[in-house]
């Protein structure tokens, strides 16, 4: 019975795309084996010219920075991770911001034709959520981006629950869309701005974490890249 219904839909299939679906398309098409040939071929030739293990500059971070890293692979979000007094700061980063970073440096690009070549934004989430392991304080979120080595602030919200900000559950998802997402930081006055921004240095949100941010998620896209090849290669060969 279930292999008639199956033969009916087919049928049916067959006769709105126009073309005869056989057998051997279930089990191997004629052109798996030459892509998972050029897969392969490009994952090899990306191994190669990454090379294996950590790089120097990611090891040396490491090892002087206060900043952990959180990356898991498959998934795009890196968080790092750090802590200050009664405070846990996470600088939440995606490596969708690099494809966005790079439509905008693209519109700018075409706006300073003959300028000094601008370098490309990168946006991210800061969470500052503050405790003293039994009370909940509440959390910042902080919308930031960089650029030229510069962290920018663009909004800042405060929420009496950290559990609001950071959980993923329907109900939390409900309660930020209700919350008052503070003012246009820009039309602060300038000293409060300016004290924000020694707020965030004082952080760890200074020059060394500015210039590894940006080299971290080309490297994690990077590992990404590989892993999809690797997993789309072993996926059509099966």
């Amino acid at each position: 019975m279930l292999a008639s219904r199956f033969l009916k839909s087919a049928r049916s299939f067959n006769a709105i795309r126009s073309f005869t679906v056989t057998s051997s398309r279930f089990a191997q098409g004629k052109s798996d084996a030459q892509l998972c040939q050029s897969l392969r071929g490009e994952l090899e030739f990306e191994k190669n010219n990454v090379g294996e293990g950590e790089p120097d500059w990611l090891a040396e971070f490491k090892k002087n920075s206060p900043w952990k890293i959180s990356d898991k692979l498959g998934h795009k979000e890196v968080h790092f991770v750090s802590s200050f007094g009664n405070e846990k700061i996470t600088a939440v980063f995606n490596t969708d911001s690099i494809s966005e970073a790079a439509e905008s440096y693209e519109e700018l690009e075409e706006n300073l034709e003959g300028a000094e070549e601008p370098s490309r934004p990168v946006s991210f989430k800061v969470l500052i959520e503050k405790n003293n392991g039994k009370d909940d304080f509440g959390a910042l979120e902080i919308d930031t981006s960089l650029q030229e080595d510069t962290f920018y602030i663009d909004n800042i919200s405060f929420n009496k629950s950290s559990k609001v900000i950071t959980e993923d559950s329907a109900e939390a998802e409900f309660a930020r869309l209700g919350h008052y997402a503070g003012p246009v930081f820009g039309d602060l006055e300038e000293a409060v701005q300016e004290e924000f921004a020694t707020f965030l240095e004082e952080r760890g949100f200074n020059e060394q974490l500015a210039q590894t941010v940006p080299r971290y998620l080309e490297f994690k896209e990077q590992k990404e890249y590989m892993n999809w090849l690797e997993q789309v290669s072993e996926f059509i060969s099966r």
